[in-house]
């Protein structure tokens, strides 16, 4: 079993027990607003609740250009962080639109070294080109500061999903049902908050940013 693995089974399973509370709601038939059984979990609860960091993970995305990335290169940054998928006709666009606020009224002194994740889980469809041309290109991102990637393979998209509290599951007609948490992490890639509602991380990139 290779280093990377051994750290993502670690890691999974601590996101196993912070999430297990929504995942039973979620097969007792609880919904969110997101169509996907089971409430999101709440921001600050999440506050230093795990002390692993995502790039212990060792994952690497598949970015715009094609190549491969370890999620490693954003350590240093503060990252606000969702999974999606391109060809959702509604809910990601709203997920991009609320991430893209929380980028540009983000504090003067975190803004700058802000980074933006967006991940897709659909590695069938979501190549570099199609991730370019419609999310990059169509909502007008800035390359400099969002790292707009795929997961290169189903098991990769499940861990990273994990690890940022994401649920997803695909549904008819080749869409997903997914929940729609935004993730802050930290420097050092650790879990801040989480939270399906941008205000809330809004409020904890301010707390980050008082104590910069």
């Amino acid at each position: 079993m290779t280093r990377g693995r051994r750290a993502a089974l670690a890691f999974v399973g601590g996101a196993a027990l912070l999430l297990a509370g929504g995942i039973a709601r979620l097969a007792a038939g609880g919904r969110n607003s997101d169509g996907v059984g089971g409430d999101a979990p709440p921001s600050a609860a999440l506050a230093g609740a795990s002390a692993g960091s995502v790039y212990d993970l060792h994952l690497e995305v598949v970015g715009t250009d094609g190549a491969r990335h370890p999620l490693e290169e954003l350590r240093g940054h503060p990252v606000v962080a969702a999974m999606f998928f391109a060809s959702c006709p509604s809910i990601c666009p709203l997920l991009i639109n609320d991430l893209q606020r929380l980028e540009t009224t983000a504090p003067a002194s975190i803004r700058r070294d802000l980074r933006v994740l967006l991940v897709s889980f659909d590695p069938a469809r979501d190549t570099p080109a199609v991730l370019q041309q419609a999310i990059v290109h169509g909502h007008g991102l800035d390359p400099q500061r969002w790292r707009v990637a795929v997961a290169p393979d189903d098991d990769t998209a499940r861990v990273l999903a994990a690890a940022l509290g994401t649920r997803y599951r695909a549904g008819a007609n080749g869409m997903f049902d997914h929940t729609t948490d935004i993730t802050l992490l930290d420097t050092d890639g650790r879990v801040r908050a989480r939270s399906v509602d941008p205000q809330a991380i809004a409020t904890d990139l301010a707390a980050m940013a008082r104590q910069r």
